[in-house]
This record gives structure tokens, C-alpha cells and sequence, in this order.
């Protein structure tokens, strides 16, 4: 009899030390779940800055691109204007 009770003590015992011990992990968890949440949504703000950066710097480039060509061009306009006229011109 007394070694049951014994038993039964031992077993309430080790429950309890097992509810304990999941109690702890189920906090450390929750911090970690916690802390890598931050972490998303810093990621996430990171991610969508760094977009908005790379389209503007995208469209820069284009418009520079599109002025750059039409700096050509005109310069190719001017350069053959002024070999027709060096063309056209009369021979002595």
C-alpha cells in the first residue's frame, strides 16, 4: 500500500515537474516566435524599400538614357546638315 502511494506521489510529481518544464518552453517559444516576427517584418520593410529604390533608380537611368539619345541625335542632325551644306556648296 505504502509503495503505491508512493508510487502515485512520484507520479504527481513527475507531472508536474513535465507541466512546469513545458510551461518554460512554451514562453521561450512564444519570445522566439516573437522576435523572429520583428525580424519579417523588418525584412519586409527592408524588401520594400529597397524596391522603391531600384525602380526610382531604374526610371533615373531611363530618363537619362532617353536624353542621352536625343543628345545623339540631334548631334547626328547637325553633323549631317552641315555635311549637306559642305556638299551642296559650290566648287571654285
Amino acid at each position: 500500500y505504502e509503495s503505491s502511494i508512493a508510487y502515485g506521489v512520484r507520479k504527481a510529481l513527475v507531472a508536474e515537474q513535465k507541466k512546469i518544464d513545458l510551461d518554460a518552453k512554451f514562453k521561450e517559444l512564444t519570445l522566439a516566435k516573437r522576435d523572429l516576427q520583428i525580424q519579417v517584418d523588418n525584412l519586409r520593410n527592408t524588401i520594400e524599400v529597397t524596391l522603391a529604390k531600384a525602380v526610382e533608380k531604374r526610371e533615373a537611368e531611363e530618363k537619362a538614357h532617353v536624353e542621352e539619345v536625343e543628345r545623339i541625335m540631334r548631334t547626328n542632325e547637325q553633323l549631317k546638315t552641315s555635311l549637306e551644306t559642305m556638299l551642296s556648296a559650290p566648287k571654285k
